[in-house]
């Protein structure tokens, strides 16, 4: 992050080079890591995402915003098998490995491949294809942690 007023520059890596601190990983490390910064009153941290909602042990301090509520989306590029539109029946059944050729969703014949959040992208020569849970909608939204 830049040098600002209250902190002088910080740079946050998951695998931290020389020079570098290593990223806070996970909610409660993120969370962690913002009150550690407001309890030292260094100013060096002032947001942190989180995938888990507000806790009994968070300090009242901190405010939550909802981000990302409910999107599911998808890419591809020209030349691609994958058809030009896909539903959302579609898009669960390719991420729940109904599908997994795109010739079974209207588009031409070619392996699909999924990246989820938690899971590393399927290899391409995998005979058992790695699939992600189905998108399911949340009735309350996962809050980002603000001091």
């Amino acid at each position: 992050m830049p040098a600002d007023a209250f902190c002088a520059a910080r740079t946050y890596a998951t695998v931290p080079a020389a020079g570098q601190l290593q990223a806070p990983n996970g909610s409660t490390a993120g969370k962690a890591a913002l009150q550690a910064s407001a309890d030292a009153g260094d100013g060096c941290i002032d947001i942190a995402r989180s995938s888990s909602a507000r806790s009994s042990t968070d300090p009242a301090t901190f405010q939550y915003f909802a981000f990302a509520r409910d999107a599911v989306s998808y890419a591809s590029f020209t030349g691609s098998p994958a058809p030009a539109n896909l539903t959302i029946a579609q898009l669960r059944g390719i991420f729940n490995c109904t599908f997994t050729n795109f010739n079974q969703v209207g588009g031409g014949a070619g392996q699909i491949q999924r990246s989820c959040r938690r899971t590393a992208p399927e290899p391409a020569s995998s005979s058992s294809a790695t699939c992600c849970s189905p998108p399911t909608r949340r009735r309350s939204p996962r809050p980002a942690a603000r001091q």
